[in-house]
């Protein structure tokens, strides 16, 4: 069985910027705003998978970083995708 992305969606509000989709039937949330002190983009990795609570693969304040808006959410998507395959 092939795994693939699904409902992919993006939302800014405030400066912080959200990206969603569905993966192996769990919901991901990827979730970045930049951070002028540091000037880079912090983000969090939330999953919801059926029947369970949300889960955060990072932790809070979260250590996880970079440079780029753009490489803030891929690398949370592969964080997820990884947790979920």
């Amino acid at each position: 069985m092939q795994s693939k992305v699904h409902d992919l969606y993006e939302a800014s509000k405030d400066g912080q910027h959200m990206t969603c989709c569905t993966f192996n039937g769990a919901e991901v949330r990827v979730v970045t705003a930049y951070d002028d002190t540091h000037n880079d983009f912090p983000f969090h990795v939330f999953v919801r998978e059926e029947g369970k609570p949300i889960h955060s693969l990072t932790e809070v304040p979260t250590t996880m970083r970079h440079a780029t808006k753009e490489g803030a959410i891929s690398q949370g998507l592969e964080m997820a995708m990884a947790y979920l395959s």
